[in-house]
């Protein structure tokens, strides 16, 4: 088998399990979590000028509450702010991606509830894309693809409009200008999404019985809706005349014509639940994969008869992703099969007959969720991206910067008697052992277990068939309001009045009797949890690689840590953003900000509410007084602050950006002029604007005070190659810089030459 060097990866749960989270059982409509009559008048009138940039709201902005008010809040997506975890790379594994034609650009889809684009060959990010979220699944983004001109973005999944009218849209990004369109009007969440091969069109493949679309990119017109279909749509591919193939978990695999309407339908020849579908570039031969079965078909792409099945018979696992070459010659397949005695997932290659091709591919410690083509050989992700060369070799891109918390049970996952310490592993189980100590604000290597911090308690209640099952038992009897995917980890409480599971979407909290008290739905599963000595706190280990101590009598949070493996960078952070931090670790968090449907939301580094927000006094206290608000009374009354922090909401800082000149410009002489557009979310006039040049400031001239609005100012520049930055201030709040490279070409000073 061919090898590679790798450290370690997240595991990745089921698409079609989260899917069917993300809209059972919640209802649409529900409320949006502001209440104007809660909230001060520069907080109201703050959401007003937000409400109003997102062409949601019309009134005056006068800081008081009106019904135009409340019509505008259930009209616009969630305008509270959410913190979020920022690395530079996916929080969670990647769940698709999106390749152009050219191979230059990826576009990767995550249910971190981004989209971000990578340039390619080289892996570096070139711009995260935020789409309007919510709380719990609201936002996630299942699948992400670039038209093949590489001009449009086309991202979906659990979309946050669906929790407020009960419908979902495609969002379609214009990456030569960032505007952003939303397409269709959906019942369900997004599963799969495809362009035809001229850009045109966009199939949307949905999760449940709610079949397929097809749309027009331009128009945004409904171009095929076939809904017959008996589950969800796994597999989307056009052929190159135009033509599209699908795989549904139905059993059935189907193939409209140019003309959209359905040609051939037949079932899929190898498993019950075909999943990837790939199309030769030829338009003859057309790979499927499945779910949960090794098999990989290799069908007539016209008639969907069998031409022949790969050769796969030694495997155990599933090959359910699949994709060809651009010369047709190899086909590429894999998912969760594996080399069981190193552990590793790999890729299966084979010619166009299904003979197998060379050794396998050495994939990553976690499942394979896509493959494309890409040049002359292929990009996967397996919790990061890489590359595939047509020899076989591959080049790592990214790799995750988060910690794994997979299997965090028994000495894996330990804490002390106050919970204010916890250990646990940055790899798998307790691999990598670190211990957090948020007394002393520190996290310390921890190879051995210290003697004070206690495994989590899985006896005394007769719970049993907890580890990675979907039917725990109390007493032999299922729990019956159990519907979270897998149960992952127990901790019964000390006194065993009982229990917590951490399951695949949820902690879920049960009296001794198997009464459920609470569920509360976390960042991702829940691979460990644990208790206090008392009982009254909870401490979970989470697959976005945070820990985060939750409240025994409601399940609320109190508190979270993230931790960056590679640089043992930390910082932890309370419900209403208080953190503290290790030096550099405040820029792994900020502050999302919907706007509108059909704008991008704003991000702030927490850097930017340094001044309020950084209280490392309120986070060490948050435990003792398992209550956030007590928390901030007690550490202000200590350090006599009369007036608590202004809601970030209200403190929202300028945002400002380059109109031109665009990055890679040329300039010829001292004086430039910049054409930029300014916004001010919190609705404080923006009086001041500063130009630097290598991040020391320049003279600018041109700039009137102001709210929001485009205008030119003129920068003076030194002759030379220059970063060129401008800031924006709106009294004490500071923009984050927005910056572009200039290659100076005219004529230099004496003392330049």
């Amino acid at each position: 088998m061919a090898g590679r060097n790798r450290i370690w990866r997240p595991s990745v749960a089921s698409v079609a399990a989260l899917a069917f989270l993300c809209f059972a059982g919640f209802a649409p409509g529900r409320a949006a979590g502001l209440d104007p009559a809660q909230m001060s008048a520069d907080e109201i009138k703050a959401l007003e000028q937000r409400l109003t940039d997102a062409g949601c709201y019309k009134g005056a902005l006068d800081g008081k509450t009106s019904s135009a008010l409340d019509k505008a809040i259930k009209a616009c997506p969630d305008q509270r702010p959410f913190l979020r975890i920022e690395t530079g790379m996916h929080t969670v594994p990647i769940s698709h991606m999106g390749v152009d034609a050219a191979c230059s650009q990826l576009a990767t889809a995550s249910e971190d509830k981004t989209v971000r684009l990578w340039s390619l060959p080289d892996g570096k990010l070139q711009r995260i894309v935020r789409l309007p979220i919510g709380e719990g699944h609201a936002g996630k983004v299942f699948s992400a693809k670039l038209s093949p001109d590489g001009r449009w973005l086309a991202a979906g999944g659990s979309d946050a409009a669906w929790y407020k009218s009960g419908r979902g849209s495609l969002s379609i990004v214009d990456l030569s200008n960032g505007t952003i369109r939303r397409l269709g009007s959906f019942e369900s969440s997004i599963n799969q999404i495809a362009f035809s091969p001229n850009g045109q069109r966009v199939a949307v493949g949905l999760f449940g019985t709610y079949g397929l679309r097809v749309l027009d990119v331009m128009t945004g017109a409904e171009l095929l809706a076939d809904r017959d279909y008996g589950d969800g749509v796994y597999g989307l591919a056009f052929s190159p005349d135009g033509g599209l193939i699908t795989s549904s978990y139905d059993g059935q695999v189907r193939r409209y014509g140019p003309d959209l309407y359905l040609a051939v339908r037949r079932a899929a020849p190898d498993g019950k639940l075909p999943a990837g579908v790939a199309i030769d570039p030829s338009g003859r031969r057309v790979a499927i994969g499945y779910g949960y079965d090794s098999s990989v078909s290799i069908l007539d792409a016209t008639t969907l008869v069998q031409l022949a099945k790969a050769e796969t018979d030694d495997l155990k696992g599933a090959l359910a992703n699949v994709a060809w070459s651009h010369d047709g010659g190899t086909l590429v397949a894999g998912s969760n099969a594996r080399d069981q005695s190193r552990g590793y997932y790999f890729l299966r290659r084979f010619d166009p007959n299904g003979l197998r091709l060379g050794a396998d591919i050495l994939g990553g410690f976690t499942t394979i969720r896509d493959i494309q083509p890409c040049g002359a050989g292929f990009v996967f992700t397996a919790g990061d991206f890489d590359l595939l060369s047509a020899e076989g070799v591959v080049t790592i891109l990214q790799s995750p910067r988060t910690a794994d918390m997979r299997d965090k049970v028994g000495s894996a996952f330990t804490v002390s008697g106050d919970a204010s310490s916890v250990r646990f592993g940055l790899g798998v189980g307790g691999w990598m052992p670190v211990m957090f100590d948020v007394a002393a604000s520190s996290i310390t290597e921890s190879p051995g277990l210290p003697p004070d911090l206690a495994l989590a308690k899985v006896d005394g209640l007769p719970v049993t068939d907890w580890r990675n099952n979907t039917e725990p038992k109390l007493n032999g009897t299922k729990l019956s309001r159990f519907q979270y995917g897998r149960s992952l980890a127990l901790a019964i409480r000390p006194d065993s009045s009982g229990f917590v599971l951490g399951a695949d979407f949820s902690v879920c909290a049960f009296d001794a009797k198997g009464n459920q008290l609470w569920n509360h739905s976390g960042p991702g599963q829940a691979w460990g949890v644990n208790f206090s000595a008392d009982g009254e706190v909870v401490a979970v280990a989470y697959r976005d690689g945070t820990v985060r101590w939750q409240r025994w009598s409601d399940g609320a949070e109190l508190l979270a840590l993230f931790v960056e493996p590679q640089s043992r960078k930390w910082v932890a952070w309370t419900p209403s953003g208080y953190y503290m931090a290790s030096a550099g670790g405040e820029d792994l968090i900020g502050w999302h900000v919907n706007r509108g449907w059909e704008q991008e939301a704003d991000f702030f580094p927490a850097s930017q509410f340094r001044a309020e927000y950084n209280r490392p006094d309120i986070v060490r206290l948050v435990l003792q007084t398992r209550d956030e608000a007590e928390a901030v009374r007690q550490a202000n009354r200590a350090t006599a602050r009369a007036v608590e922090a202004k809601p970030v909401g209200a403190a929202l800082p300028p945002v400002v950006s380059i109109i031109s000149p665009s990055d890679g410009s040329r300039f010829s002489s001292d004086l430039v002029e910049i054409a930029y557009s300014l916004r001010s979310p919190s609705g404080l006039p923006i009086d001041r604007l500063e130009a630097l040049a290598d991040g020391q400031k320049v003279p600018l001239t041109g700039f009137e005070k102001t709210n929001s609005r485009e205008g030119k100012v003129v920068a003076t520049l030194p002759r030379k190659d220059t970063q060129l930055s401008l800031i924006a201030y709106s009294g004490d709040l500071t923009s984050a810089p927005a910056s572009v490279k200039l290659a100076y070409y005219g004529p230099r000073s004496l003392s330049e030459k």
